[in-house]
C-alpha cells in the first residue's frame, strides 16, 4: 500500500521517492521462497540445520533483586533457544563478559556499586555488536533517554509483563 499522502514532487512523505519499475521484466514474478537464493547469486543454498545442533542465543541477566533473575532466567531460558545466565552486580557482569560473550544483557538501571548506565558504556565500549535492554522501576524520562543515547535498544519499566521483556528480546534475536 503506497502513501495517500503526497508531496508536489510525487514523493511519498518520508519515504523517498516513489519508482515505478519498467523494462521487459517489471510484471515478472520470482518463484522463490525467502530461504533461497536470488537466481542469479552464486550462493548455494544451505542445508537444514537441526534444531537440536542450532546456535542458541545467549542472555545474562544483571540485577541486585535474586528474585527478577531467577524468573527472568527461568523464563527466558525455558524453551531451549536460549540460554540465560544472571549475575547480582554490573563489576560481575563485566568480569563474565571478559570470559565469555553473549548476545544480549539484560540489566537493571539502579543497582548498588556500577549502575546499569555505566554498565551498559562498558559493554558498548569492550563489545559494540551486543545488544543491551535496560529495565527500572524508577525510572525517569532522564534515565530512558540517557539509556537509549547510550546504546541501549530497549527500555522496559518495572513491573513488567513477561510477555514484554519476551517481545523486546524477540526483537534482537529476529
Amino acid at each position: 500500500a503506497q502513501n495517500a499522502a503526497r508531496t508536489p514532487t510525487g514523493a511519498s512523505c518520508g519515504f523517498g521517492p516513489t519508482r515505478t519499475r519498467r523494462g521487459p521484466h517489471s510484471n515478472r514474478k520470482r518463484n522463490v521462497t525467502p530461504d533461497q537464493p536470488h537466481p542469479n547469486s552464486s550462493a548455494t543454498p544451505s542445508p537444514a540445520v537441526p534444531a537440536e545442533e542450532r546456535r542458541k542465543h545467549s542472555i545474562l541477566i544483571v540485577d541486585d533483586e535474586e528474585i527478577i533473575r531467577e524468573l527472568l532466567q527461568e523464563r527466558l531460558g525455558s524453551d531451549g533457544s536460549v540460554e540465560a545466565q544472571s549475575v547480582g552486580d554490573g563489576e560481575s557482569a563485566l568480569r563474565l563478559l571478559e570470559t565469555r560473550s553473549f548476545d544480549v544483557v539484560l540489566t537493571d538501571i539502579r543497582m548498588p556499586g556500577m549502575s546499569g548506565i555505566d554498565l551498559l558504556r562498558g559493554v558498548k565500549e569492550k563489545w559494540p555488536e551486543t545488544a543491551v535492554l535496560i529495565m527500572s522501576g524508577y525510572a525517569g524520562m532522564s534515565d530512558t533517554i540517557d539509556a537509549l543515547r547510550h546504546g541501549a535498544v530497549d527500555f522496559l519499566e518495572k513491573p513488567f509483563e513477561m510477555s514484554r521483556v519476551a517481545e523486546a528480546v524477540g526483537r534482537i534475536f529476529r
